[in-house]
């Protein structure tokens, strides 16, 4: 994994220091496995083929989200990806395959979305919806990433957009914990006194008094 993100940038429409790979997100709302992952397998035909992707099951209709911000670069419909489009963010490229509704007239309608190329996305913005467009036995996204035209694990992308989020929470824990220390050597000094100022009551009350009034302990 270090070596991954060692060799890796982010993004460059999302220039952030390395190992912000938390502002990802996972391309859909609901899962419920992962079919095929990246690399040799056999494929539906019976026959060993590479896997430039990994296949998540999801029910039919479950929203997709762009994994990144970036643009529409490319909508795809053939019989292999069925319908699908790619998002380019700076050096990335993400592909989404399988998804329901149709490309016409230049533009991708999956449910209640519309996409056109060009077109901006944020990170998290619904894309379509799963489907079984193309070559499937199933309901799922086929959801692959690519960098400088090479093909990616997307597994290993989704490995560290974990430990990014582990790293981040713990950062954020250890921030708030400096800054309850702080306040508290702060407030420390203002407390010590209202403890003398309460101690020296007290000795006033309790003090006994000797033959000429008052002892000395008032005075301290």
């Amino acid at each position: 994994m270090l070596g991954l993100l060692g060799a890796l940038q982010l993004p460059a429409a999302a220039a952030q220091p390395v190992g912000a790979w938390h502002a990802g997100v996972f391309p859909v709302s609901e899962f419920l496995s992962y079919t095929s992952h990246y690399g040799s397998r056999i494929g539906p035909g019976g026959s060993a083929e590479w896997h430039h992707g990994l296949d998540i099951a999801a029910p039919l209709g479950t929203t997709i989200r762009s994994w990144w911000t970036g643009v529409v670069q490319d909508l795809i419909d053939d019989e292999r990806c069925g319908i699908g489009l790619v998002i380019r963010s700076g050096a990335y490229e993400h592909v989404y395959c399988h998804l329901a509704g149709r490309v016409e007239a230049g533009s991708l309608r999956s449910g209640p979305v519309t996409l056109v190329p060009g077109q901006w996305l944020r990170a998290g913005q619904p894309i379509g919806q799963v489907g079984m467009s193309g070559r499937t036995t199933g309901p799922h996204l086929h959801w692959g990433l690519r960098y400088r035209g090479s093909w990616l694990d997307p597994a290993r992308i989704l490995r560290a957009m974990a430990e990014s989020r582990r790293a981040l929470a713990e950062s954020r824990r250890a921030l708030v914990e400096s800054r309850r220390t702080l306040t508290e050597s702060r407030r420390a000094p203002a407390q010590n006194q209202r403890e003398i100022a309460e101690n020296q009551r007290r000795a006033r009350v309790v003090a006994p008094k000797g033959p000429y009034g008052p002892s000395v302990a008032s005075f301290r």
